[in-house]
């Protein structure tokens, strides 16, 4: 990698790093926004952390009847933000990690499936629950499935590079361990169609999500600071 690349790639982490915490302040600011109701107790006032999912705050019409459009763009814009800022760090962290030809194969395969949970990722912010709810729900049930194969992958791609640093494969290896346990818990947890499974199922949600954008967050941190020292020379 040149010079060029390398501060470009340095440049793409960084603002990687700032996506999170726009993110974040889009995502609050939905919340607050949020008319009310759950999906169990349409009565409900305002947005319930143990009890509205994320996605909740992307209806155009709330749970309780009332419109929630500035909510819902604050949430459609908070989504795009994280996949256009995580989505451009993947494609850095692939041709960083294509440094032989294992590890390019296993990075061009992440980069493919990394794709598609972006893209299920815009169908979720496209389908909100209360105008198209079962599109929504496959398109969230399939990016999540997704989304450990893509981290798997960009682990061996990293572990095969032999670019990466040790830290740096923990946090593949612990980002990856995360997303599989919530599809184990998709898959066989307590439905939130009853009051504790839906506190469950909110939270678990929640915690899934906050603990991979911090996972992504640091990977980009440690890369841009690793690129600083140059530490990627033998990467092509």
């Amino acid at each position: 990698m040149n010079d060029s690349s390398r501060h470009s790639a340095f440049k793409a982490f960084t603002r990687a790093q700032w996506t999170s915490v726009t993110a974040a302040i889009l995502g609050i600011t939905a919340m607050f926004c949020y008319p009310g109701g759950t999906v169990l107790d349409h009565e409900t006032s305002r947005y319930q952390l143990t009890q509205n999912f994320l996605s909740d705050l992307g209806m155009t019409v709330a749970y309780n009847g009332q419109p929630n459009r500035v909510g819902a763009a604050l949430f459609v814009m908070s989504l795009a933000v994280l996949i256009v800022g995580f989505g451009t760090a993947t494609l850095w962290f692939i041709r960083l990690y294509s440094a032989t030809r294992v590890s390019r194969n296993l990075a061009r395969g992440a980069g493919t499936v990394g794709g598609a949970v972006c893209l299920s990722f815009v169908g979720v912010a496209m389908t909100p629950e209360n105008a198209a709810m079962n599109l929504h729900v496959q398109f969230t049930l399939f990016a999540f499935r997704a989304f450990p194969v893509a981290c798997e992958l960009l682990l061996l791609a990293a572990w095969k590079s032999g670019v990466a640093s040790t830290q740096v494969l923990v946090v593949w290896v612990l980002a990856a361990a995360c997303l599989t346990a919530y599809v184990a818990f998709l898959s066989f947890g307590p439905s939130p169609r009853t009051p504790e499974g839906l506190i469950a199922s909110v939270i678990a949600q929640k915690a899934v999500v906050v603990a991979i954008v911090v996972a992504l967050t640091y990977q980009c941190h440690a890369t841009a600071r690793t690129l600083a020292r140059s530490d990627f020379s033998r990467t092509r």
